[in-house]
């Protein structure tokens, strides 16, 4: 099999606010309708990361990878397009990246 020379992977951070959620459950629940809403529209991971107790907050990482940087770095946008919308949820900070990753046969 011939390998590209570089693969991308995006990756985002996604921190929300879950505004009226009084209970863990409360947040979970909104965390995971987007969770799943972004995994069924976009060919994407996503995984829950919560490092509070505070109910009203929540956080995903996303990952994505592909060969063309362009469109990995589109589908990054549209996933924090579809995250802003969510009418549960409100979007309060997203830390974006695309990085290198050489296949082997290309450098690693």
């Amino acid at each position: 099999m011939e390998w590209p020379g570089t693969v991308r992977v995006g990756l985002l951070r996604l921190d929300l606010a879950v505004p009226g959620a009084r209970s863990l459950k409360d947040r979970r629940r909104a965390v995971v309708g987007l969770r799943d809403r972004l995994r069924a529209r976009f060919d994407v991971s996503v995984h829950e990361v919560h490092d509070t107790e505070r109910p009203d907050v929540g956080r995903l990482l996303v990952t994505t990878g592909g060969l063309d940087a362009a469109v990995v770095g589109r589908v990054l946008d549209q996933v924090v397009a579809l995250a802003d919308r969510a009418g549960d949820l409100s979007l309060q900070h997203v830390e974006r990246e695309v990085v290198s990753w050489p296949t082997p046969g290309g450098g690693l």
